[in-house]
Order: C-alpha cells, then sequence, then structure tokens
C-alpha cells in the first residue's frame, strides 16, 4: 500500500492529459479517452508478471498511435509553414 502513494497524481494527471487530447482534436477521441485507464491499469499490474505485461499491452498500443498521430500532425504543420515563407517570394518573381 505504501507503493500507491503517487496514485492520486497519477489519476489527476493522466485525466488533465486526456482532457487536454480530447480538447485539442489532434488525436481521435477513442485515443483521448482510453489513455487513462490505461495508463492507470498498467501502473497498478506493473509488478505482476505476465499478467501486469499484457494489461499493459493496450497502453503500448495507444502510446505508439498517439506518438504517430502527433508525428503526422507535426509534419503538414511544418509544410504548411515551409510553403507560407516560400509563398511571398514567388509572387514577386
Amino acid at each position: 500500500v505504501a507503493g500507491f502513494s503517487f496514485l492520486p497524481g497519477l489519476v489527476l494527471g493522466s485525466l488533465l492529459m486526456a482532457v487536454g487530447l480530447f480538447r485539442s482534436r489532434r488525436v481521435a477521441r477513442w485515443l483521448a479517452v482510453g489513455f487513462t485507464p490505461a495508463v492507470i491499469a498498467a501502473t497498478v499490474a506493473a509488478p505482476q508478471g505476465l499478467l501486469g505485461g499484457l494489461v499493459t499491452l493496450p497502453l503500448v498500443a495507444i502510446m505508439i498511435m498517439l506518438a504517430r498521430e502527433v508525428s503526422r500532425y507535426e509534419a503538414t504543420a511544418t509544410e504548411g509553414a515551409a510553403a507560407a515563407a516560400v509563398a511571398p517570394y514567388a509572387a514577386v518573381q
């Protein structure tokens, strides 16, 4: 029980992260909603061998999909910024 003194902070932090993801509309809604239960389940079940590893798999999948969505968004934003930076010079020629 002494090891779970961080649990309220974990719950609050993952809820805030999920709310931020949900409100940003940069990722699918189900990823934002599934984030908090996946974090809590993976944290609580982590030290219990094979079962802990299996319970952690949804969190791993969600984190991979979040990373893919964020990198896709950043790549699109970077391409748009580069095109906008070149556009004034293209009009002068």
